[in-house]
């Protein structure tokens, strides 16, 4: 129970800290083909800060690379499924994540992530919290930047 409450404590300190961006701000900064969001300080379930990248395209959703690199083990995108990262409407703020990850030696196993990606109010900074569904119980939680190009 307190490993539980531990976890949804830290996913809504987070996204408190996130304060999302205004509807018109989002649209402003949310434009162009690909945004990656990109950290080096995501927590794996109270492990040490690790990397992770997640690269998307804006208008459909579709991944287009996802690294974490987790205790000298990189994990990457699932090449027959790589997951989506949609807008919650109605702001556009809030994107939920559904990712599908594998490692070397896992290839043909599709892992998964989910959560949600936030944009802060002080763009590009951005909040990332999600479960892996491997375990159904291990969270990951960042700080980290949004880029759109």
């Amino acid at each position: 129970m307190f490993y539980t409450r531990f976890i949804y404590t830290t996913a809504l300190t987070l996204t408190l800290a996130a304060l999302p961006l205004s509807p018109a701000n989002a649209s402003k900064f949310l434009s162009g083909e690909t945004c990656t969001f990109k950290t080096n300080s995501a927590i794996y379930a109270g492990g040490p800060p690790e990397s992770v990248a997640i690269t998307w395209n804006l208008k459909t959703g579709e991944v287009k690379s996802f690294r974490w690199d987790h205790s000298g083990v990189t994990w990457y995108s699932f090449d027959a499924d790589k997951g989506r990262v949609e807008s919650e409407p109605p702001h556009g703020y809030y994107h939920l994540i559904s990712l599908g990850i594998t490692t070397a030696g896992y290839d043909t196993t599709r892992y998964s992530l989910k959560g949600y990606i936030s944009i802060d109010m002080n763009w590009p900074d951005a909040t990332f919290a999600a479960i892996y569904e491997g375990t159904g119980t291990a969270w990951m939680a960042a700080k980290g930047l949004v880029t759109c190009k």
